[in-house]
């Protein structure tokens, strides 16, 4: 477990209603005298470690860094409000030396100017926020402060995010250290277990004229499909070899984590693989096929929380009538 190293005083906090009922993490104690004001945890989720200076991309317009880390796994998030006589640099301070006590090793960490154009908390918290009820919260990139590390064990790493700045909530005029903290658990998702048969792709494509499909499955940034993606594989083939006057789009979409370019080329690649996969290994005809890749042009759903951009990584089969 981290603990403090130093002793802070606790003030009156000026904040919104803390989260009483839920605990910490047991790897990270909280900065003492720190209250709690929103909290969540999503049992599996793609998250980008942000590890070097920040600035913002006028194309996608976001804060990002030069140097992700894409990694999956369970997820906490914590953000909490530090005593009123309590500087950031001073919670930087502790969190640095307490992780590095208890024994994990700093991937990156910067100090105010350093830490870039946007604060990271700002970068996180954007996308973040509305997910813990802290939509109103808001990091004014005055005094940033972010650490990253690494630890746990072998058998189970453990990542820490620390994000640290002045704040303040919507209408007010006082301002705070807050505290955005992480929490990644890294591990393998149970793949295979999303799959739509052939009847179910027939039903939806004759009714809506496409069907998403979640049972592809690639590590990220690549376009080889994973082992676990036969199971889909053999039912899309089902339906094709069931319905030989059908013609199809395999159309590849994600999220809108990294840039419009390289997400058009991914989704492509990948659209490419899964036709390649029909083609070769089931027998379908080439020319019933066509690979088309949209990246982030297409979502169904809010790429601003995990489940909606989770959501928006799929292929898709559209139906392609004769001219």
């Amino acid at each position: 477990m981290v603990a403090w190293l130093a002793a802070t005083a606790v003030a009156a906090i000026a904040a919104p209603p803390s989260v009483s009922h839920a605990a910490d993490h047991p790897a990270v104690q909280r900065f003492k005298g720190a209250v709690l004001i929103g909290r969540s945890e999503t049992p599996f989720e793609r998250l980008s470690l942000e590890l070097g200076p920040t600035y913002f991309d006028k194309q996608e317009r976001r804060g990002r860094t030069q140097n992700s880390q894409a990694i999956e796994g369970r997820v906490w998030r914590s953000v909490y409000v530090a005593p009123a006589t309590t500087t950031a640099f001073e919670v930087f301070r502790n969190y640095s030396q307490a992780l590095e006590t208890s024994g994990f090793h700093q991937l990156y960490a910067c100090e105010a100017a350093a830490c870039g154009a946007i604060s990271h908390g700002s970068i996180y918290l954007t996308r973040d926020g509305p997910a813990i009820g802290l939509s109103g919260f808001r990091f004014l990139n005055t005094r940033s402060y972010f650490v990253a590390a690494g630890g746990g064990t072998a058998e189970k790493p453990l990542f820490v995010l620390i994000m640290i700045d002045n704040y303040r909530t919507s209408g007010s005029k006082t301002t705070q250290a807050g505290i955005y903290q992480l929490i990644i658990e890294p591990r393998q998702s149970q793949l295979g277990q999303v799959v739509v048969d052939g009847a179910a792709l027939a039903q939806q494509i004759t009714a809506e004229g496409r069907a998403a499909v979640y049972g592809l499955y690639f590590d990220s940034g690549s376009s080889e499909l994973k082992t676990e993606s036969r199971p889909q594989l053999q039912q899309l083939a089902a339906y094709l070899s069931s319905n030989l006057a059908a013609s199809v789009i395999v159309v590849g979409h994600t999220d809108s984590q990294g840039g419009l370019e390289p997400n058009l080329s991914l989704s492509q690649r990948r659209a490419d693989a899964v036709v390649s996969a029909l083609v070769g290994e089931y027998g379908i005809g080439r020319q019933r096929l066509t690979a088309k890749g949209v990246g982030m042009l297409a979502p169904v759903a809010s790429n601003r929380e995990p489940n909606g951009r989770s959501r928006n990584r799929r292929v898709e089969i559209v139906e392609r009538l004769a001219n």
